[in-house]
């Protein structure tokens, strides 16, 4: 497990800045990210087990987006309005809270796998021993992601984005999901 004071890697470093839909900048965010740094963690393990914490506390899932299939991608300020969200969305408030304490974070599409079914489905990957990226799910608190549950697809760069560029949500989903829909329709 890295300390926070390592030097983070140039090619991590992008991923230690706000986007469009990634808001390091909400106040909400630096709010939480000060009381965080307050308790004087000494690694990134510890960091990012508290971000975890916090993002379920926060969010609420949301199955009527789900069964509406109104999802979309939305900013980190529009998710913190809403206090729900899906997967996504999860990804995306412990992605910008773990950046906002300095520890580089990216959105991961993919799939999971449960019960001979392939569902969409997006978590995290963060730099947590400086090396190497490590896989979580941000719907939970656990350090561990059971890997063969979990199939990855894509970094999700849509998230990256610096301007608000209106991305069609389905047009996004089908750049990402449609390259293995074969995927989608198997039996596992």
């Amino acid at each position: 497990d890295s300390k926070i004071s390592e030097e983070i890697a140039p090619e991590f470093r992008p991923y230690l800045e706000e986007s469009h839909y990634l808001n390091i900048s909400n106040p909400g965010i630096q709010a939480a990210a000060k009381v965080i740094r307050s308790y004087n963690f000494s690694s990134r393990k510890m960091i990012v087990q508290v971000v975890l914490a916090s993002t379920v506390s926060v969010l609420k899932y949301d199955y009527v987006m789900l069964n509406n299939d109104t999802v979309r991608l939305l900013t980190t300020n529009q998710i913190l309005e809403k206090r729900t969200g899906v997967c996504q969305h999860f990804a995306n408030l412990a992605t910008t809270l773990l950046r906002a304490m300095g520890v580089p974070a990216r959105i991961v599409d993919g799939y999971h796998l449960k019960e001979n079914k392939a569902t969409a489905h997006a978590w995290i990957e963060v730099m947590i021993d400086g090396k190497t990226w490590t896989p979580i799910e941000p719907q939970g608190t656990s350090l561990t992601l059971p890997s063969l549950s979990y199939f990855p697809i894509i970094v999700d760069t849509g998230y990256e984005s610096k301007e608000n560029e209106n991305l069609d949500y389905k047009k996004y989903y089908e750049m990402s999901g449609n390259k293995l829909e074969i995927i989608k329709n198997s039996s596992f």
